[in-house]
């Protein structure tokens, strides 16, 4: 190595060193000590996140939990998304492989601050908190932080998802036709036609006996729906929706169980994100990912955006999602000046609280469980957490944190 590229290498950073310093990408490991060391990951930048290791890289099938804090679970994340992919595992442990991801890394930094500060409202470390943040018109992962017990992105460990799952009855709804102003019985519990009892969740009371689909959305009204979900629409028009807006296929949704349409089914982060975007899209899927590009060949490119939902249908869902920001369970999710639209979540027995949110081209998910699946309940100060309180909060302090802070090429 010549003393240009060390200098090169220290002062510019890792794109620099390719672009100035060698016109090569398979001269990389000459210009970066990289011993026991495989792959380089890139942020969108192009300024080097990290690397691989030479060995046991982590596959889709998971092998050993990352080490590294965030930093470490990224990285996992981008040999599991690799493979996944096509790539070869072994391109991962070359060090002239490079792959370039899609995360800002302003954004992450903030992520990262974000989460850190919920986990922070408790002393005795009982929460964790992650946060994965879309770019809608394009799928582009921008931030992922937070990590699980085993030391995995909390975003892509399966959790129940709560009330954030009745955005896929109200696509279904809209897809047969029924309006916001459609009016339905409130009162808790009811017994649904297969002999299943619901109740309205204790923090979210119906404001009276009678009320529209869209007051229930505000409120997040169990009884209606379910009872919309299971005894007018049917589950299978509601799962359809589900995989339609970019829930995956391998998510077993069960049509027999009336508590699926209340969001029982453990499903990660970054797939209801995915779902999310697609209704802030207008209709329009985009696949989500975190890599952009490898220098190795191999990696099998994403399928194009797709229309899967109507205008009208989307148009429908999202006035309902506004409805909660507005005024119903996510009212701290507002924003000054902005349209905010989302959804709360609370699991069953408060283990996981959720609060997905879309403002502009920018979707966001919250999520906070208990450490070692403790319940979130007399904890940072709450009689329990749900998704109306610490997820709504972590995500407008990171959404408001990031929109106000000036990017190249986006307006303030």
């Amino acid at each position: 190595m010549t003393e240009r590229r060390v200098r090169c290498w220290v002062a510019v950073g890792l794109v620099s060193v390719l672009s100035a310093c060698s016109p090569q990408v398979s001269s990389l490991p000459k210009l970066a000590p990289s011993a026991g060391w495989g792959a380089a990951v890139l942020w969108g930048d192009g300024s080097l996140l990290g690397r691989l290791p030479a060995q046991n890289v982590a596959t889709p099938s998971g092998t050993d939990p990352p080490s590294g804090g965030v930093t470490g679970a990224l990285l996992a994340e981008v040999a599991a998304e690799a493979t996944s992919r096509g790539l070869p595992a072994t391109a991962l442990t070359l060090p002239g492989t490079v792959i370039r991801t899609t995360l800002d890394r302003t954004a992450e930094q903030m992520a990262e601050r974000a989460t850190v500060r919920t986990e922070l409202l408790d002393g005795r470390k009982r929460l964790r908190a992650g946060l994965i943040v879309v770019k809608p018109s394009t799928g582009e992962i921008v931030a992922a932080a937070g990590t699980a017990d085993d030391g995995r992105l909390l975003a892509s460990t399966p959790e129940q998802t709560g009330s954030v799952f009745k955005v896929f009855t109200l696509l279904a709804a809209a897809q047969a036709g029924i309006p916001l102003t459609a009016r339905f019985d409130a009162r808790s519990p009811t017994t649904l036609r297969g002999g299943a009892v619901i109740s309205n969740f204790s923090a979210d009371p119906s404001p009276a006996p009678v009320v529209t689909l869209e007051t229930a959305t505000a409120h997040s009204l169990n009884v209606v729906f379910a009872r919309l979900a299971v005894d007018q629409l049917g589950l299978p028009s509601v799962i359809a929706a589900a995989h339609a807006a970019g829930i995956p296929s391998t998510v077993t949704l069960s049509a027999q169980d009336p508590f699926t349409s209340l969001g029982n089914t453990p499903m990660a982060a970054r797939d209801v994100a995915g779902a999310y975007a697609t209704v802030a899209s207008g209709g329009l899927h985009c696949p989500v990912h975190l890599i952009a590009s490898s220098t190795a060949a191999g990696l099998v490119p994403l399928g194009p955006c797709k229309r899967v939902f109507k205008a009208a249908v989307v148009a429908q869902t999202t006035q309902a999602l506004r409805s909660v920001v507005e005024g119903g369970t996510g009212r701290r999710a507002k924003l000054p000046g902005r349209i905010v639209v989302g959804k709360t979540g609370t699991a069953q027995g408060n283990l996981s609280a959720l609060f997905a949110g879309s403002t502009g081209d920018l979707t966001a998910v919250a999520v906070v469980v208990g450490s070692r699946q403790r319940p979130l309940r007399d904890i940072a100060g709450l009689s329990e957490v749900t998704g109306s309180s610490l997820p709504t909060d972590l995500w407008r302090t990171f959404v408001n944190a990031y929109l106000n802070t000036p990017q190249p090429g986006r307006s303030p």
